[in-house]
């Protein structure tokens, strides 16, 4: 419900005031479960809505931070463990932080967003 709700809003004023909770609430959520992850990448199962979401992720970095840390965690527990490792290489969601250059790319992105009004926000 967390992700369909943050992929069919229109960020007005009144939705912005949610969608840090929103991010925090989806990243302790994912953090480590399998299950979660499989339910988000049926949701986001498109191009145009995984695009979407990582948009939204990458262009609210202050509010989105806790699930862009969830992300890395989930997915380096992933790959250590048994049987995980090849989900977290198909995984819609953790493609954009599955190798090195993926990780990097992501970050440039996130960089790129980064702006003194961003950081200071009120």
């Amino acid at each position: 419900h967390l992700a369909g709700s943050l992929l069919q809003s229109e960020l007005g004023p009144a939705q912005k005031e949610v969608l840090q909770s929103t991010f925090d609430l989806l990243g302790e959520l994912l953090k480590f479960n399998v299950e979660a992850y499989k339910k988000l990448d049926s949701i986001i199962s498109t191009e145009t809505r995984e695009k979407r979401l990582f948009r939204l992720v990458t262009h609210n970095l202050v509010d989105s931070n806790m699930l862009v840390r969830s992300l890395v965690l989930s997915n380096d527990y992933f790959t250590r463990e048994a049987g995980l490792s090849e989900f977290a290489t198909r995984s819609r969601t953790l493609r954009h932080v599955a190798t090195f250059k993926q990780r990097l790319d992501f970050l440039v992105q996130l960089i790129k967003t980064i702006s003194v009004d961003t950081l200071t926000q009120v």
